[in-house]
C-alpha cells in the first residue's frame, strides 16, 4: 500500500540495482550507470536508515567505486555535474558509505583502499 511494503528489507532487495565496481569504474556507458546509480539511491533515500543499511553492507571497494564516479561524475564538464553533485554529497554525509573511502577534509580517495576484515566478512553483491 504504501512506500513501506515496496521498501526492500533483506540484503538481496537493497543492493539490487546498484551498479557494480567494475561498471563504476569503466570510462563507456557511463550515462547509464549514473541513471541507474541514481534509481539505486532514490529508491533507498524514501527511508533514510535503508541507505545507511546498504553502506554497512557494501565492501570498501565497491562504496569507493560509488563514490569515486559520483566525484568525476561531478566535475564541471559533466552535464550530469549537478545531480551527480547532491546524490555524491549526500552519501559522503553518511558514516556508512564515507568510512575508509573519505579523508578528514570531506576528499574522496583516488586510490581504492585495501579490503579491510570488516569488509571481508560480508556476505559477496551479486
Amino acid at each position: 500500500e504504501g512506500a513501506l511494503e515496496m521498501a526492500p528489507t533483506h540484503e538481496q532487495g537493497l543492493l539490487q540495482g546498484l551498479p557494480s565496481p567494475d561498471a563504476l569504474r569503466q570510462a563507456s556507458g557511463r550515462a547509464d550507470v549514473f541513471a541507474d546509480l541514481r534509481v539505486w539511491v532514490r529508491r533507498l533515500q524514501r527511508e533514510d536508515p535503508l541507505l545507511r543499511r546498504a553502506g554497512r553492507l557494501l565492501p570498501v571497494q565497491h562504496r569507493h567505486a560509488v563514490l569515486r564516479f559520483l566525484q568525476v561524475e561531478s566535475e564541471p564538464s559533466n552535464p550530469r555535474m549537478g545531480r551527480a553533485r547532491e546524490i555524491l554529497d549526500l552519501l559522503t554525509e553518511l558514516r556508512e558509505f564515507s568510512e575508509g573511502v573519505v579523508d578528514g577534509q570531506g576528499a574522496v580517495s583516488v586510490a581504492a583502499p585495501p579490503d579491510s576484515a570488516r569488509a571481508a566478512h560480508r556476505r559477496p553483491i551479486e
